[in-house]
């Protein structure tokens, strides 16, 4: 063998170790991006069942609302004989229903909130490189 041969082979072999450390650097970056990507669909999975919590809570909402009205309708039958009676439950269905409008309100801003906050995840998640 000559010395041509031994200096051609070391640099075949500082260019294959030069090409082994990229590849261990970028195996770390894929280790880095995977760990990222979970914690994104974590957020993603958690957003979306808090969602369905809040529409499960509107939907709940809207059937109270419902019995709260039949409930009116048949105040309007009571007749005089029940009609202070009639006219206290009525105050009380009236408290409860501006508590149920504040809680409407307060269940649509953090759904709201919820919604703007998925869509910048997944705005986010688009922007990531894919391994």
């Amino acid at each position: 063998m000559s010395e041509l041969d031994i200096q051609s082979d070391v640099a075949a072999l500082e260019g294959t170790a030069a090409l082994a450390e990229e590849l261990e650097e970028l195996r770390g970056l894929k280790v880095g991006l995977d760990a990222r990507r979970a914690l994104v669909e974590d957020a993603r999975r958690r957003l979306e069942e808090n969602q369905g919590e809040i529409v499960g809570n509107l939907n709940h909402y809207v059937a109270l609302r419902a019995g709260l009205r039949a409930d009116l309708l048949e105040l309007g039958r009571a007749g005089p004989p029940g009609l202070r009676r009639a006219a206290r439950d009525l105050d009380d269905q009236r408290a409860l229903l501006r508590r149920q409008d504040e809680t409407l309100r307060d269940e649509r801003m953090a759904r709201d909130v919820l919604r703007d906050e998925r869509w910048r995840l997944r705005a986010e998640a688009r922007r990531q490189p894919v391994p």
